[in-house]
Formats: C-alpha cells, structure tokens, sequence
C-alpha cells in the first residue's frame, strides 16, 4: 500500500475526459483511497472504544441531582473532553471519507504524489493500513482484475462509512450541546436525555464497526474449497447497502448450505460483486428496478442464476458480451468491469453464461462442487 514513501504524496494530472485514464493511473488512484479508507477505518475503532470507556466512565463518576423537570448529571471535565474529543474526530474522519477524490474546481483530480483535497491524511496519522495490518491480500497479477478488486473495496468502504454517519452525528451533537453550555468548577452538566444518546451512539457505531470487520474480510487463504453459502452471503450483505442508495429490490432464494465448491471465496465472492454492483448502471433507467440472486445444478456443477429486468444485450455471440463489457467500463464510470467476474470464475474452473430473457438478462455462474467436510 503505502509502504514506499514516495508513494505517500500525490501528483496532479489533469483529465479531460473520464476515458483518457490510464488503468495504471487509475489503479493507483484506487489503491490510495482504499488504503487511506482502511486507516480510517482503523481510527475510527480506536476512537470508538475511547468515546464507549470515557461514557463508562463518566457514567460510573457521575454526580446526580434532580431539577423540577429532569434528572442532570455532573460529570467530570477530564472524562468530558475524552467523550468530546472522541466523538467529534470519529464525525471529521467520517465526514472526509466522502470527500476522498472530489475533483477541484480547476479540473484537476487527487491522483499518486501530493495529498487529497481534503484532511483525511491529517485525521487518520499514525492509523495502520487495515489490509496491511490484518487481512493481507495479494494484489491481483491481472491489472484489470486488479482494479476491479480495489474498486470493488472502495465501495464496500464507502457503504460502511453511510452506515456510521448517524450514530456519530448523534454522539457529537449532544456532546457538542454539553461542551457549548460550559464547564463550571471542573464539571460538565448534562441531563439524562442527552447522555443516553450519546451512550447509545456509542454502542451503535461498536457494532457498526464490529459488523464491518466481517464486509472487509475478503477471503484470500488460498484455499481450494469453500462452502458456497459463505461466498453468497458476503457479496449479498454488501450489495444490500449498495442497492438501497439506486431504489434496487434484491430478491435472494434460499442459498444452499450444504455445497461446497472449488476455489477460494475470493474468486466466487468477486465474480458476484462485479455482476451485482453493475446493476445500479444497467438498471439506471428502468422505474421499477429488480435483481434476483437464484439456485439450481447443471450436471455435477451449481449455478448461481443473477437475473435483473434491464435492457436485453445487444451484442451476440455470447463470447462478445463481456469484451464488449471490458471495453465500456472505464470510460461509462461503472463501479465493475463484468469482463473480470468471467475471469474470476475461470480461474476456478466454472464457467460465466449470460443470455436475454423476455424481460431482462440472466447471468449465471456455473461451479464445480466438492464433498462437503466430514463433522467434526
């Protein structure tokens, strides 16, 4: 990630048009904001745990007195500023993470070699890089798949940061409310109301971060066998978040739990999110907008059908679709390139299918199974 100094700064380029980007360049871009996401969302659990041992705190040394309308607390001005200055960095970095990337207004966009346009740097300094420091994954030998995965992770990070925008808004205005009406002889004063907010924010974003640990486990063991119920559930939890931003109805069947299939969970989980996360755009201008994730067995193999009620494909023989895919996605801004969910299932020995439907297209996605594991 960022362990080459010079690959600290960040360089300006200007770009005229979205499809003049190099795919190094864009990878590169990429692979900073995924690393600066990962440090931010390092900070954040740090800053999380803080703000949840300081209302603890507060709460264990609290004063109470009771006014004709409400109960009030005294709370201690040193455990005060740690639930302040907590909750207050948790909103910053939260806020920055969506300015990741803005273009400037001359034109200019962040790109390897100086700093973002925002403060994001500044506000996660020191933060570990999460995928260096605890889901090391190998990046991709195929540039394109390579671009695919980080994209594909920079949107599971920026889905992740929506969900924590609430709670760390509630945390920090009631505690800003607190800090705004004074420390008087080494006391701040709040009523009950405001501190069971903040106390519930608190617990809301340990589970919110707690939760997003599983989202960013990408799978990457190299292992030669997985069950399929794993791999599916994963790309459906982040494509759920990711569909409820584009008014997408996800319907999933019941995914089989007893099938184990060849390959890793990264190639079967990344060939799924390529497809899924393409939808938003494909289904862009539909007014009813639906996907269905489904089940069924060709031969020996499993298939997963994902059936959407967009435009049919117009460019046949099938093996043209997805080079035709590959060709359009950088310059159309789609989120994946589904050329790279075909690659992904060859690298496993399955196969990608795709064919119109009378209201839509299926995909589907055909894998070699495995005996299950004996019980323990």
């Amino acid at each position: 990630m960022l362990s080459d100094p010079e690959a600290g700064k960040i360089e300006r380029t200007r770009q005229t048009k979205p499809g003049e980007q190099t795919l190094e360049l864009a990878i590169a871009e990429q692979r900073i904001r995924a690393t600066l996401s990962g440090m931010a969302m390092n900070k954040i659990e740090q800053l999380v745990k803080t703000l949840k041992e300081s209302v603890s705190e507060a709460f264990n040394n609290r004063e109470a007195y009771e006014t004709p309308c409400m109960t009030m607390y005294r709370i201690p001005e040193q455990t005060f500023h740690k639930m302040y200055s907590s909750s207050q960095k948790i909103y910053q970095i939260i806020l920055a993470t969506r300015n990741m990337n803005v273009p400037t207004k001359n034109g200019t966009i962040i790109t390897p070699g100086t700093g973002l346009e925002c403060d994001l740097e500044k506000l996660v300094e020191g933060a570990v890089p999460i995928h260096e420091a605890e889901y090391p994954i190998a990046p991709e030998t195929d540039p394109k798949k390579e671009l695919n995965r980080l994209r594909i992770i920079n949107v599971v990070y920026g889905l992740i940061f929506r969900t924590f925008i609430n709670p760390a808004l509630a945390a920090y205005m009631n505690v800003a409310m607190i800090e705004k009406a004074g420390i008087r002889e080494g006391m701040a004063v709040t009523d009950t109301e405001k501190f069971s907010i903040i106390n519930e924010s608190a617990e809301d974003l340990k589970t919110k971060v707690k939760e997003s640990r599983r989202l960013l486990l990408d799978g990457t063991d190299g292992t030669e066998k997985t069950r399929l119920a794993s791999a599916v559930e994963s790309a459906v939890q982040i494509t759920r978040l990711h569909y409820l931003l584009s008014d997408i109805r996800l319907y999933v069947d019941d995914i089989p739990q007893d099938i184990c299939i060849r390959g890793s969970e990264h190639e079967v989980r990344q060939a799924l999110l390529n497809i899924l996360l393409d939808k938003p755009y494909i289904l862009r201008h539909n007014e009813k907008k639906e996907v269905r994730v489904g089940f069924g067995t060709y031969g020996d193999n499993v298939v997963i059908y994902v059936r959407d009620n967009g435009p049919n494909i117009p460019h046949q023989p099938e093996d043209l679709i997805f080079k035709m895919a590959a060709r359009h996605a950088n310059s159309e801004r789609r989120v994946a390139d589904t050329s790279c969910a075909e690659r992904y299932i060859q690298s496993i020995g399955g196969e990608l299918h795709a064919a119109n439907l009378a209201e839509g297209v299926e995909m589907s996605i055909r894998l070699q199974t495995l005996p299950p594991p004996p019980p323990n």
